[in-house]
């Protein structure tokens, strides 16, 4: 005879605002993508960043993920960084960059060019070259 009282697994739900959220993993490959993409055409111009398919991702992934957004400070120096400060900063100092120049890409009309700048000035490579070295290892 079977044993009919036998329990059951436990179900393993995620809540709706953890499904497809990226993680700093997926940030960090965005911004890969973007480099990738920026260094195979280098000559682009505020028109035709945003036509690189990491653009928007990268955006996207800061701010879903959580580098990016209403609880973060601005750093109000952020577009006199150089890629040899953010190197040196803090996780937390580079998080408040990245905010800066998501912000200023996004909303203010007098900075629109802070990701084509931070390409081309080394600051963003300095930043994903950052970040890898403080993500724990696997």
């Amino acid at each position: 005879m079977k044993n009919e009282n036998k329990a059951l697994p436990a179900k393993v739900t995620v809540r709706d605002d953890q499904m497809d959220k990226p993680t700093m993993d997926e940030f960090l490959a965005s911004a890969r993508q973007l480099l990738d993409q920026y260094q195979r055409q280098p000559h682009q111009t505020p028109e035709t960043i945003t036509t690189l398919p990491g653009y928007h991702e990268m955006l996207e992934a800061a701010v879903e993920c959580g580098l990016s957004g209403p609880d973060v400070e601005l750093d109000s120096e952020f577009s006199c960084r150089s890629p040899e400060w953010i190197a040196g900063a803090s996780a937390e100092e580079r998080r408040k960059w990245l905010h800066s120049v998501v912000r200023a890409e996004r909303w203010n009309s007098e900075y629109p060019m802070a990701v084509l700048e931070a390409l081309e000035g080394g600051q963003l490579a300095a930043l994903v070259r950052g970040m890898a070295v403080d993500a724990p290892a696997k």
